[in-house]
Parts: C-alpha cells; structure tokens; sequence
C-alpha cells in the first residue's frame, strides 16, 4: 500500500478519459482497474466497487487464456481488488463469492501468478471475517507456492501481502511461525499498516 495514492487516481481517470475518447476497451478495463484500486487505498470502497465491476465489464469478451500483455490475468486481478472492497465494506459472502470465483478463473487459465494473488485475497477475506483457521490454509498454500515455484514470480506476488500471514501467525499465538515471515523491514512495514486498517475498521 505504498505511493502517493492521489497521483495514481489522476493518472487513472486521465486514461479513462482516453480510453472513453478511443473507445478502447483495454485501456477502459486498466483505468477502471486502477481507479477501483485507488479509491480502496483511499478508503472509498463503494466507489472502488463500482469501478473494479465496471472494469470486469470491459474484460468480458476476453478470451480465457487472453492477457491483455500483463502479469496478471484481467478477470482475475479485478476481482481480487474487488474482493477487498467488498470485505471492507462488511459485504463478507460475496467478497468470499467473489474470491472463490477469482481462484477458479486462474487455476482454470493455468495462470499461476494470478492463483497466487486470489489464493491470497480468500484469506485476507476470512481474515476480516475472523476465520482465521481458513485464512491460514489459504495464505500458507499461497506463499508455499511461491517458495516452491520452479520459475521465479515477481516479488509482488509474496512481498507486502505475506504481512498477512504472519499477523494470522501472531493472531493463533504461533510467535515461533509469526517472526520468521515478519523478519525483513519490508513485512514489519507492511504489517503495521495491515494493523492500522483493521484499528480503523
């Protein structure tokens, strides 16, 4: 959750004006994506909603095996985003509805970074519902797939998002587990900010 939020919601209404412009559904479905992720950063989640179903909108004639020349699959990355939209508005069934649909799309599309990422997203999501048992099993399967792949993922794929799986670590009193995954300053950062957004929530 690093960067300077606001420049990135700037730059992504510009490209939907562009997008609009050049009635392209390609560069709509990546503004609507990216305006949906930054208005999560900000705390607007209904208006994220509403942007990240706009972009799947835009991606619904995509083939499956499609990738719109990204690392992440487009029906898949969305619904992640909008996973923790809904999760954060309380909508807990269909952020898991929803989760559930993103981890099928990409084990279907053999897409492994993308697995990786809505693996991740189902249980960020128990974990806002306090089933930590089931957050544990999705985020330990997440991230033991990325140690065990035979080709390397991009660091996006466990970095920032494994501060998730130390805190249910911590949470289940399993410190011994909690401080290896906790160890590098980037984790501590990510998950200090993991805790000031489930203070605030």
């Amino acid at each position: 959750m690093e960067g300077d939020h606001q420049a990135a919601l700037d730059a992504a209404q510009r490209a939907q004006i562009i997008g609009n412009d050049a009635k392209d559904s390609r560069l709509l479905a990546s503004a609507n994506e990216h305006l949906g992720l930054a208005h999560y950063q900000l705390g607007n989640y209904q208006i994220g909603v509403e942007q990240l179903r706009a972009a799947l909108a835009f991606v619904r004639d995509v083939p499956l095996h499609g990738r719109f020349g990204r690392a992440s699959h487009p029906w898949v990355q969305p619904r992640v985003f909008l996973a923790w939209c809904l999760a954060e508005r309380g909508d807990f069934a269909e952020a898991r509805a929803v989760a559930e649909e993103a981890l099928t799309i990409a084990k279907t599309a053999g897409h492994e970074f993308s697995r990786i990422h809505a693996q991740a997203a189902l249980g960020q999501v128990h974990f806002w519902r306090g089933e930590l048992r089931d957050a544990l099993d999705n985020l330990e399967l997440a991230f033991r797939s990325v140690e065990s792949a035979d080709v390397p993922l991009p660091l996006v794929a466990s970095g920032g998002r494994q501060a998730w799986l130390g805190l249910v670590y911590a949470e289940l009193d399993r410190i011994d587990d909690a401080l290896p995954v906790l160890d590098s300053p980037r984790e501590r950062s990510e998950a200090q900010e993991v805790r000031v957004l489930l203070c605030a929530a």
